[in-house]
């Protein structure tokens, strides 16, 4: 069986750059971050609920993340006490994962930038519904 598109079946995406940048999680029921900065860095989570930060509450959720070296490699489980941080060493990638039942009531907004420039790819899956790429709705707004 032939593999479909997994961009509006399986998946949307953003890239998230600037520490304004809220993706809306309403039409999905988790987002995966993808976070990376050659010299390391550190990510902080907060939820809001609009796109301009209304509400904006620091999200001290994470427990666990994956990291590998940006190379590629195997990856490695990393466990810490409950968090609003990931923190990376020099050309490692670290990965997490919010689900929107984590969100307070009424937020359905998250970011998550570096403290310097690290850059965040920002998976959003198990989707609220299936469609073409060119008619998946903005996660920005």
């Amino acid at each position: 069986m032939a593999a479909g598109l997994g961009l509006g079946r399986l998946f949307n995406l953003v890239h998230t750059l600037g520490d304004s940048t809220y993706i809306n999680l309403k039409d999905a029921r988790a987002v995966t971050f993808v976070c990376q900065l050659d010299a390391g860095d550190t990510f902080t989570v907060s939820s809001a609920s609009d796109s301009s930060g209304t509400g904006v509450a620091v999200l001290t959720k994470i427990t666990e993340y994956y990291t590998a070296a940006k190379a590629g490699g195997a990856w490695t489980k990393n466990t810490q006490a409950a968090a609003s941080t990931v923190t990376t060493a020099s050309s490692v990638v670290a990965v997490f994962t919010v689900r929107q039942e984590q969100l307070p009531d009424g937020h359905s907004y998250l970011k998550c930038p570096s403290t310097s420039t690290g850059t965040v790819l920002a998976i959003l899956h198990d989707l609220a519904y299936q469609a073409t790429p060119a008619n998946l709705a903005s996660v920005l707004t």
